[in-house]
């Protein structure tokens, strides 16, 4: 079975898709779930890892750049919804976020150049799951990632908990 999408030319290559989106939306639309149907077909049984990463086009970022970055993470975790609900777990998943820093159409001037940036592409990597993890953690209907913990300064790890104020 050799279906490859190219997205653009590179080295790389692995089975995967591409998911495309509305301008400046997280939703999946009609043509994105076809899209993500297209690349379950092809998941059943196998358990490397998925990386799903999220991109905006430039016009999206433009003059915000958290925005960017921020609405690349909520399409990342969209489609990985999508493939939780279809039984692959949070485990199996990196849900990465690009902006506009990964473009395909570098240099866009109108609203079809945009679009071919407003896209989550989803590879399916060389690295396998550790053999004792479970090949699904999600629960039937299950949508959200778990939380991550936030690097900051008032985060205390267990080798450093917080002042007991002297007790």
């Amino acid at each position: 079975d050799h279906d490859v999408t190219k997205l653009r030319d590179s080295d790389y290559f692995a089975r995967g898709g591409v998911v495309p989106f509305e301008t400046g939306d997280d939703n999946l639309t009609p043509a994105g779930r076809e899209a993500i149907a297209d690349i379950l077909k092809h998941r059943k049984g196998l358990r490397n890892i998925i990386e799903v990463q999220g991109h905006v086009s430039a016009a999206e970022a433009f003059d915000l750049p958290d925005r960017g970055m921020d609405l690349s993470l909520r399409r990342a975790k969209a489609v990985g919804g999508a493939f939780v609900a279809a039984g692959i777990g949070w485990n199996q998943l990196v849900i990465i976020g690009k902006a506009d820093n990964d473009r395909v159409a570098v240099r866009t001037y109108d609203t079809f150049g945009h679009r071919a940036n407003q896209r989550v592409e989803v590879i399916e990597t060389d690295r396998a799951m550790q053999q004792d993890e479970p090949a699904s953690n999600a629960a039937p209907g299950a949508a959200e990632p778990p939380e991550a913990i936030p690097a900051s300064e008032d985060h205390q790890s267990p080798a450093n908990p917080p002042d007991s104020g002297g007790h």
